[in-house]
């Protein structure tokens, strides 16, 4: 999904007519995304009992299903949306990647 989301966003921003430097900080905020992720996320799941980590891969999979979703409706300019797909994909991602 990593190489899908950095290979196929940009695209479809500029077809949505998102400006080039949007799409850039858009790109960027997907991979800084999973970098405190990847920092904290060994160290959580070292102390979560299993509550705990249910209820992390409970939220990961409804953004991963929230922003599938999105995709659906994506036929939009807002910086606000490709953002809030760029975030809810890297959280997704990043937290099944270390599960």
């Amino acid at each position: 999904m990593s190489y899908t989301f950095s290979a196929w966003m940009p695209t479809l921003m500029a077809y949505h007519h998102v400006p080039a430097e949007i799409i850039g900080v858009i790109t960027a905020s997907f991979a800084f995304i999973g970098l405190p992720i990847s920092i904290f996320l060994p160290q959580l799941l070292v102390v979560f009992k299993q509550r705990g980590k249910s209820l992390l891969i409970w939220s990961a999979g409804l953004c991963g299903i929230i922003a599938a979703g999105m995709l659906f409706i994506q036929n939009t300019s807002s910086i606000t949306f490709w953002m809030t797909e760029s975030l809810l994909i890297g959280y997704a991602i990043g937290v099944f990647f270390h599960i």
